[in-house]
């Protein structure tokens, strides 16, 4: 019996290990088109599956949406497929189906202890940081410090001309600052309202290193709402978080200067920024067809090539690229199940944290996605006044 236990104990470690690493072990290769994360994500359902004799619970509504919208992207492709070819199709449609899957079985609320989970994310989160401060440092002196494990693949840096840290910009362990503040915002609200001063000024201080817009902008928005929001916190305490927050701020300015930050969030910069509007002008080139239905997850730039003789990167913020990617029927269904996902969750600050990247970035249907919606799940049931705003 305790070798039955220990063994479940190491299983446990070993899942919340996965889970809480996922965002980081998802851009490395695994087997064929599946990358290392998901494949650890697909193997701990297996053994569940098992060890529970089939007695699980899953996501019904959300996997009934995203296998709905692999079969639409199937159909899209047998549309295009004399011109677009087929097989690019088929394979994003084959992605489909395994995050449908994963979100199946691991976006609930009861897939893990919410307090066991914080401490993994928070210690990752943590780590993250302070690699990024020592990647800033050392490119202060005129090395450039790499966060990737060297002797595992990744596909994905076909993707990037030069890795951001190579011009200033430190992204930790990820592949970009945006997807470091991804993961780490999530982290910075929980850990507000957990009242883990400490824990929330390093990650702070970190967001504005990385640079990224995304986590910049949602890092200031949520430590607003923390202030007027927080009733039980001591007036003094949030006057001190202000000014150690402003300081940090101002110290940081030249940095953000040279990453054209304040450019980016102008409303000129809004306008033109593939992240935010720049993709609305993509419409005009679709007929009553492609408006309709799409023209299929990850196509916009080979679509665009093709028809329009434009070279554009299948890139765009999420409500926009589920518009370009599944048209107006796939992109109000999804849409809405977003929407929906306000009344679900008792903590609306983790919602509006979900709702900033969702329009300052793409992450459908992707590593990011299934994290933001697994932290939105597993914290929907916070009795925490803090964290509440009210509907």
């Amino acid at each position: 019996m305790e070798a039955h236990t220990r063994v479940y104990k190491i299983f446990e470690f070993f899942k919340y290990a996965c889970l809480a690493l996922m965002p980081i072990l998802s851009i490395y290769n695994g087997v064929l088109f599946v990358n290392l994360g998901t494949l650890l994500l697909l193997i701990i359902i297996m053994i569940e599956i098992i060890y529970k004799r089939g007695n699980f619970d899953i996501n019904v509504n959300l996997f009934i949406i995203i296998m709905f919208l692999a079969v639409l992207n199937i159909i899209t492709g047998l549309i295009h497929m004399d011109v677009l070819g087929f097989t690019g199709y088929l394979n994003n449609s084959a992605q489909l189906v395994i995050v449908a899957v994963i979100c199946a079985y691991f976006v609930k609320s009861t897939i893990v202890k919410k307090d066991i989970f914080y401490r993994y994310i928070k210690i990752i989160a943590l780590i993250s940081s302070f690699f990024l401060f020592v990647q800033y440092y050392l490119y202060s002196k005129g090395i450039v410090l790499y966060g990737f494990l060297p002797f595992i693949g990744i596909d994905s840096l076909k993707d990037y001309v030069n890795i951001s840290i190579s011009y200033g910009r430190p992204n930790s362990f990820f592949l970009e600052p945006a997807h470091f503040a991804i993961y780490v915002l999530p982290v910075y609200a929980l850990s507000l309202f957990k009242k883990q001063y400490i824990t929330s000024i390093i990650l702070l201080l970190a967001l504005i290193l990385s640079t990224s817009s995304t986590g910049i902008v949602t890092a200031i928005i949520v430590t607003v709402i923390f202030v007027a929001k927080g009733k039980k916190i001591p007036v003094i305490i949030k006057w001190i978080f202000a000014l150690v927050g402003l300081i940090v701020i101002l110290q940081s300015i030249p940095l953000i200067n040279e990453s054209s930050f304040f450019q980016k969030i102008s409303f000129v910069g809004l306008k033109e920024n593939i992240r935010v509007f720049g993709t609305l002008g993509y419409f005009k080139y679709l007929n009553v067809k492609e408006l309709l239905l799409g023209v299929g997850i990850n196509q916009i730039s080979q679509y665009m090539k093709i028809f329009v003789d434009l070279n554009v990167a299948n890139y765009s913020n999420s409500f926009f690229f589920s518009f370009l990617s599944f048209g107006v029927l796939g992109g109000i269904i999804w849409n809405s199940y977003i929407i929906r996902l306000w009344n679900l969750s008792k903590s609306k600050i983790l919602y509006i944290v979900f709702i900033l990247i969702y329009f300052s970035d793409q992450i459908l249907f992707n590593r990011n996605v299934v994290y933001l919606l697994l932290i939105l799940f597993i914290f929907s049931d916070r009795e925490d006044d803090l964290m509440q705003i009210p509907d």
